[in-house]
């Protein structure tokens, strides 16, 4: 009957409000509530990214710390709904449950800690209430998220600042974005004031401990946790013979198209490699699968389920937006080139908490012929005159370079609720 009614949730439980989410809701806001009565262990903490259907980013880097120093004093156990994800990391010898699986439903009912990169719905917001809720979020950058986000149109303005029944439909059909967390992070005293605007938390609840995903930046021959398509991609990067550039564009609210075989006569005019990561989001959408790049020599498909953080050290440079991914090669002293074929239009759908030209220290490309002439600047070694530009804009997002930042993040969860 457990699996039978597990079943059930699991179907809808993570989706939008439809038909069955409908119906479940008074049993799941009840349930909600029941389980924040519930004791806690706060010796046991939950991991999770991405709604559960990945393994990434700081979270990712947080559960392999805490698994390799500080195993003995917590319990560190990760939470996935994706079944692939559980049985691989089981096989690789560590404490990970699906979700809605008996022992995922206890794991989520008895941790006094959630450790997530975005929402409760990372591991398991049915059953989040009366834990101590650890929001590490997916990186640094400027594009406004959360309670912070301004355009009336946007779905989440309407949770956050609508009128009554909007912000009382939104409720029901995304309640997961509405629990504030007691702990979050930040890179920089900077980056934290943006964390107070989208997260609506008193400042002293954001710790400026640096982001535990760019640790492992710098020690990219230690990580022995990779994943099969990463290993790949990390190698197609090593393999390159020609200069290899991540291209990440962050994932646009209405969707959208890229242009590929513009995009890949850009690189064929530079003579250079571009290996497109799209966003999950993205790629869930079906902007585009391996096979839409099959007839673009000079483009190299690399699966969006991987962890960007393990790619960046083998990469020539990045090619980006607004996205985080800009801020985390900084760190690198990576060529960053910026293309912005959509900028008005994006930025008529999402705002900034700063204007990109203040912090993007790089060429600003809005079409495929600038974004040629800038990575043929960057093979003719003509990308110097940004690097005064580089250095204020990493001393302004990063006040942390020693990589601890995982340690520091562990004494403050400790701390937190002790």
């Amino acid at each position: 009957m457990l699996k039978s009614l597990a079943r059930s949730v699991s179907s809808s439980a993570d989706g939008l409000l439809g038909p069955a989410a409908l119906l479940l809701r008074p049993v799941q806001f009840l349930v909600y509530l029941l389980v924040g009565l519930l004791p806690r262990d706060p010796e046991w903490w939950l991991f999770g990214s991405w709604s559960g259907h990945r393994e990434a980013d700081s979270p990712r880097a947080m559960f392999h710390y805490v698994n390799e120093h500080h195993s003995r004093e917590v319990r560190p156990t990760w939470i996935t709904a994706d079944r692939s994800i559980e049985r691989r990391m089981r096989a690789e010898g560590f404490d990970c449950r699906y979700r809605w699986s008996p022992s995922g439903i206890w794991a989520a009912v008895r941790a006094g800690v959630y450790v997530f990169d975005g929402l409760t719905r990372d591991i398991n917001h049915w059953l989040s209430n009366g834990a101590t809720l650890v929001n590490l979020r997916h990186g640094t950058g400027v594009k406004k998220v959360e309670r912070a986000i301004d355009t009336p149109s946007h779905r989440l303005y309407r949770l956050f600042h609508g009128r009554w029944w909007e912000r009382l439909f939104w409720g029901l059909a995304i309640p997961w974005h509405l629990p504030k967390p007691d702990m979050s992070i930040a890179s920089s005293r900077l980056h934290a004031k943006f964390a107070r605007e989208s997260m609506q938390i008193p400042i002293s609840d954001v710790h400026v401990t640096g982001l535990p995903r760019h640790d492992i930046m710098f020690e990219p021959d230690r990580l022995s946790y990779l994943t099969a398509s990463e290993r790949a991609a990390r190698t197609a990067l090593v393999d390159d013979p020609k200069p290899a550039f991540l291209f990440l564009p962050t994932f646009r609210d209405l969707g959208g198209s890229l242009d590929w075989a513009a995009l890949n006569d850009a690189a064929l005019g530079a003579d250079v490699s571009i290996h497109v990561k799209l966003h999950i989001v993205d790629e869930n959408r079906g902007m585009a699968g391996p096979e839409d790049l099959d007839p673009y020599p000079a483009l190299h498909w690399v699966p969006p389920d991987a962890d960007p953080v393990t790619l960046y050290p083998h990469a020539t440079g990045l090619i980006s937006d607004y996205s985080s991914a800009s801020f985390d090669m900084m760190l690198l002293g990576k060529p960053v080139i910026y293309f912005l074929p959509d900028h008005d239009d994006f930025l008529a759908g999402r705002s900034l908490h700063l204007p990109l030209e203040e912090v993007s220290p790089g060429p600003d490309c809005r079409d495929h012929n600038e974004l040629s002439t800038a990575l043929r600047a960057h093979r003719l070694g003509e990308l110097d005159g940004f690097a005064e530009e580089y250095d204020r804009v990493v001393d302004m997002f990063f006040d942390h370079r020693d990589g601890k930042n995982r340690e520091r993040v562990f004494q403050m969860i400790v701390s937190g609720v002790s």
